[in-house]
């Protein structure tokens, strides 16, 4: 359920129901505005049988404050404060100055000049299992490798492109890889070193908080003539949740999803990273990737990034 415009128009509904019914008094409506944060079906619902039955609170509130515009006034006041918090959230400086402090501190993430992670990748379209090694380097080069036997398939980002390629060579992937070349003009940066929010930081962005099951999400999108990224906040820790990236120009989204999140060496890292594309209503690729071990600051040749 999206916080906002209906949550909005809720309270509203209140101030009308409770003057224009004459059932409601100062505890009732504090008592209604917050249990509206939580159970609005039901707080709704308790409204209107008060209006109904007539054994609202507001029996004992004295004549002058049934009808004044004073009383008016100081409602709506109540609505704008306990209401519109849960529209605006949090800013999006505040939110990346949040997600910075409790991945480790901009102090440590400005240590960090490569990450090295490992561990085992599952294919879900066929069940394979492949060693998965993800490798990053500063500013935002990045390189996947997943290994099966003898065989390494590969995805790069040398910086100003991106690349797909195995060894040895498969002509499937070597057909994907120059399809992907023909239909992509230009290719932006997608992970960053310790975060792919922070490639991020300092762009105008959009903030719309979403109520779930647990807690309140931020969904922060960057849009700009070649792709919509969206990133998912939690309230609790600022961790990533979910990342989706749609690119205009062939209308694929590249959906992750970020869970079990570990420390090493003092950073705060996914370790179960779930990835699929989605095309024409489609999933492809759909791949559960577990890492084991991340090391940081690893020695890494720049020649290790470089497409073919």
């Amino acid at each position: 359920m999206r916080i906002g415009g209906n949550y909005f128009i809720l309270c509203l509904l209140f101030v009308m129901l409770n003057f224009l019914g004459r059932r409601l008094l100062f505890l009732d409506s504090i008592i209604f505005i917050l249990s509206l944060k939580t159970f609005p079906t039901n707080a709704l619902g308790n409204l209107l049988l008060r209006a109904k039955n007539g054994n609202g609170l507001a029996m004992y509130l004295p004549k002058k404050c049934i009808h004044p515009h004073p009383c008016v006034y100081f409602y709506v006041v109540v609505c704008v404060f306990l209401c519109v918090p849960g529209v605006t959230a949090q800013d999006l400086a505040t939110i990346f100055k949040k997600h910075i402090e409790n991945l480790g501190g901009a102090e440590k993430l400005q240590k960090v000049t490569t990450v090295t992670m490992t561990g085992t990748a599952i294919n879900e379209w066929n069940g394979a299992a492949e060693k998965a090694i993800s490798y990053r380097k500063v500013p935002y080069l990045s390189r996947y490798e997943g290994i099966i036997g003898t065989d390494t398939t590969f995805a790069c980002f040398d910086g100003q492109k991106s690349c797909l390629g195995s060894k040895p060579e498969r002509p499937a992937i070597s057909r994907i890889a120059q399809m992907q070349k023909e239909n992509t003009k230009v290719v932006k940066p997608n992970e960053g070193v310790v975060s792919n929010f922070l490639l991020f930081e300092g762009q105008h962005g959009n903030v719309t908080a979403i109520q779930t099951d647990s807690c309140i999400v931020y969904e922060v999108t960057f849009e700009d003539s070649m792709q919509v990224d969206r990133f998912y906040i939690d309230s609790k820790h600022f961790f990533i949740q979910k990342h989706t990236l749609l690119y205009k120009e062939v209308g694929s989204n590249s959906i992750q999803l970020y869970e079990n999140y570990r420390e090493f060496d003092g950073i705060f890292f996914p370790t179960k990273i779930i990835s699929w594309l989605e095309l024409d209503g489609y999933d492809f690729a759909r791949k559960t990737s577990e890492y084991t071990t991340i090391k940081l600051n690893k020695a890494l040749d720049t020649a290790l990034f470089r497409c073919p």
